[in-house]
């Protein structure tokens, strides 16, 4: 019986061609695998980072030149635009929270209750350094050193008068309106009207 030797010729040549395509196919996806690893990235811009759980809620958040989400407390203290911050929720964006902000100058730190109302404040602006204690009523009792040194603990009530002063003080004379400076021993009540009521020394 004679060898087909022109079948075996068929398909080894096949099998060739077959190989080839093979080889083809596989070896782009070996040389990529085989390339040395790109660098890391060291700097990435962004002008916000979100933090979220597993439901997708917000729990965090970097930001730069962001806009305060609450306005109006202590507008003499706190900005409603700052530079930088980061924000840390307990049950997202409207919950508790914990904010820490700065600009050029100044900075915050502040805590924030269930009902996104402001409790705790510890803050730098314009040269004086203060730490606020808030209540849910808005009352609130605040140590002051300002910029000049003076120093006091100052309470006022759920409207914001001023009722109490420890320290350096400033009160003004209902009848006349002229201001009248306090020295650092002086304990001061008043009304809620501002009048002094009792004073000492």
């Amino acid at each position: 019986m004679k060898t087909p030797y022109w079948g075996i010729i068929g398909l080894s040549a096949t099998s060739g061609f077959v190989g080839a395509i093979v080889t083809n196919l596989l070896l782009p996806s070996l040389t990529v695998i085989a390339q040395p690893v790109q660098e890391h990235v060291k700097v990435l811009e962004a002008e916000e980072f979100r933090l979220v759980d597993s439901d997708g809620t917000v729990r965090g958040r970097f930001f730069a030149n962001a806009q305060s989400y609450e306005r109006g407390l202590q507008k003499r203290r706190i900005p409603s635009v700052f530079d930088g911050g980061l924000e840390l929720y307990g049950g997202g964006e409207r919950g508790s929270a914990v904010q820490l902000w700065v600009d050029d100058k100044d900075a915050g730190l502040r805590l924030y209750d269930e009902r996104t109302k402001a409790r705790a404040n510890v803050l730098l602006w314009n040269g004086d350094s203060s730490v606020e204690l808030l209540d849910k009523n808005r009352s609130r009792i605040e140590a002051l050193v300002d910029r000049s040194g003076n120093s006091s603990i100052d309470l006022y009530d759920t409207d914001g008068n001023h009722r109490a002063a420890l320290g350096h003080a400033s009160t003004e004379v209902v009848r006349t309106g002229i201001a009248m400076e306090h020295p650092e021993s002086t304990l001061i009540l008043l009304n809620k009207d501002g009048k002094v009521l009792w004073s000492a020394p």
